[in-house]
């Protein structure tokens, strides 16, 4: 029996928490043995975990006592995946070793970092490309930045796209359950929505100024920002007129934020798949994405796109979409269509498809 030993620490996470909670609910039954890495607190949250083997940790990611002592807490394996760059540098008790890097955001734009970010990243996002016999990544965009931005052979990378969980991210059609959320957040009756954390290359800037050059012409919308706040915040001194902050909310409101939305906007410069823009999709609500990076790649003619680096477009787009509710319409129904096409199920057997291929 194949021995397999995963680490995720990272299951409650936004965007990679998210990938690592729908492969492993995914996982299906099998021969292998399979032992999970996770904090205790987090272990309880999850009930799919119970048909693993729980290795329970309080390592925090990203520190010296990960580089210490993780590596002694990696049983005997066949193969043991980390399912974000952080691995360990010093030797494990593991045959082969198998890696997910999302994105190489941090070797692209590094003017929002600091010195021992950029230092870190790059060590780290090196070490895990040089150690590991696979690469998994999320798009084909990120397959060519690993390339580009490593030096590694196009063979020892798995492009798989990842999936959006329809049984959650669909549209509600309970309007009392609608309007029970409108309540809740306060929201008011017309409204872009914004999802994601707020880091700069999200490009929270241009959205903001853009959003200020129409708002005035459009006094009754607002923008609507859902997300974390970043340390790297470059916006401070942008106008938010008609802007609300909600900062996170419940993962369980997040379908119903979009469906209440008119529609949605991502205008980031750098994305490695794009998720919340696909989940909008799938709530029926229409989206606006920036023409860079993995985006067009993964809603192809079921999007408006904006050039994120211009602002007038950005405006000129968001009030194309308000002036024409025929657009939008037709947006949310091709959108709807795009959704499908994204399944957990079909990217959870990728990934064991890709090990087994492996081991």
């Amino acid at each position: 029996m194949k021995k397999l030993c995963i680490d995720a620490r990272m299951i409650n996470h936004s965007g990679i928490g998210t990938y690592i909670r729908n492969i492993l609910a995914r996982w299906p039954d099998s021969n292998y043995q399979i032992s999970v890495l996770i904090h205790p607190l987090l272990a309880a949250q999850y009930p799919f975990l119970k048909r693993f083997h729980l290795i329970e940790t309080e390592v925090p990611i990203y520190s010296i006592k990960e580089q210490l002592g993780f590596p002694f807490l990696i049983p005997s394996c066949d193969l043991f995946w980390s399912m974000h760059y952080n691995i360990p540098l010093a030797p494990i008790r593991a045959k082969k070793r198998v890696v997910t890097m999302h994105d190489v955001n941090h070797l692209v734009h590094t003017s929002y970092l600091t010195l021992p970010q950029i230092m870190y990243a790059k060590l780290m996002l090196q070490q895990a490309a040089r150690r590991s016999e696979r690469i998994i990544t999320i798009s084909h965009f990120s397959s060519r930045e690993i390339q580009g931005y490593l030096h590694v052979p196009k063979n020892k990378i798995v492009p798989i796209h990842l999936g959006v969980d329809r049984t959650h991210f669909s549209p509600s059609q309970d309007q009392q359950v609608l309007e029970k959320v409108r309540d809740t957040y306060q929201l008011p009756d017309k409204f872009i929505l914004f999802v994601s954390n707020l880091a700069p290359h999200k490009n929270v800037r241009g959205l903001l100024i853009a959003w200020q050059k129409i708002c005035d012409q459009l006094p009754e919308w607002k923008l609507v920002m859902v997300g974390k706040p970043s340390k790297q915040n470059n916006w401070n001194d942008v106008s938010k007129k008609n802007v609300i902050f909600l900062g996170q909310v419940d993962y369980q409101h997040l379908p119903l934020l979009y469906e209440s939305a008119y529609a949605s906007i991502l205008p980031s410069f750098y994305e490695g798949f794009g998720l919340t823009p696909l989940e909008s999709i799938s709530c029926g609500c229409p989206v606006i994405v920036s023409n860079r990076a993995s985006l067009p790649e993964v809603f192809e003619t079921d999007s408006l796109y904006v050039d994120p680096h211009n602002p007038d477009d950005i405006a000129e787009t968001l009030l194309k979409i308000i002036q024409d509710p025929a657009l939008r319409d037709q947006l949310a129904i091709s959108g709807l269509q795009r959704a499908i096409r994204f399944n957990w199920d079909k990217t959870a057997l990728a990934h064991r498809e890709a090990i087994e291929a492996l081991l």
